[in-house]
């Protein structure tokens, strides 16, 4: 665009117009800050993924409450320290899944 503007303006048909970039080397600077983004980047993203494990969680005793799973296993003969046992014993295997994944992608990455 710019070159046919300026063959028009100085009336030279044989204008030729080029442009040659270079881009400056990278800076030890720069070099730390996308580590640093990168690090903030994966901190972020593991925060989600803990969060999302406890929403899980809790949302299953929510179930439970408005489902009256408790309940119905207390009718049947369940005792209420083996229903506690069982869902302590299940929601820390599954936080224990996530923190040894967890430990094992930061180690790798």
């Amino acid at each position: 665009m710019y070159e046919t503007i300026l063959k028009a303006a100085t009336g030279d048909k044989k204008l030729e117009f080029k442009v040659k970039s270079t881009p400056y080397p990278i800076t030890a600077n720069l070099r730390y800050l996308t580590k640093t983004a990168d690090s903030g980047r994966m901190v972020f993203l593991t925060a989600v993924a803990q969060a999302c494990i406890i929403t899980l969680i809790c949302s299953s005793y929510v179930v439970e409450r408005t489902n009256g799973l408790k309940h119905f296993q207390t009718i049947a003969g369940m005792q209420l320290g083996a229903y506690w046992t069982a869902n302590f014993i299940f929601d820390l295997i599954t936080m224990e899944v996530t923190a040894v994944t967890t430990c094992l992608l930061f180690y790798f990455y």
